[in-house]
C-alpha cells in the first residue's frame, strides 16, 4: 500500500478558483493522481471513484491499467 500524499479534486476544477479551493477533495497516491486519474479525466470517461486504499473501486475503472479492482468503497471528501 502506498501513502496518499496528493490532494485530488474529485470534480475537475478547470481553472474555476471556487472549485479549486472548496473541493470536493480526495487523497490519492502521487502515481494514481499523476497518471491514471488525469488520463481518465482527459479522455472524457466517467469519474473514477478511488477507495481508501488508493485503488479504483470496482465498476468505476474502465481500462484496468494493470490493477485489479481493489477499492474499499469509501470516498473521502
Amino acid at each position: 500500500m502506498t501513502e496518499a500524499k496528493v490532494c485530488d479534486h474529485i470534480e475537475p476544477h478547470k481553472g474555476d478558483s471556487e472549485k479549486f479551493w472548496s473541493g470536493p477533495f480526495q487523497s490519492l497516491c502521487k502515481q494514481h493522481h499523476d497518471s491514471d486519474k488525469q488520463r481518465l479525466e482527459k479522455s472524457g470517461r466517467r469519474k473514477v471513484q478511488i477507495g481508501t486504499d488508493g485503488y479504483p473501486i470496482e465498476g468505476t475503472y474502465q481500462d484496468g491499467a494493470g490493477h485489479g479492482p481493489r477499492g474499499g468503497g469509501l470516498l473521502t471528501q
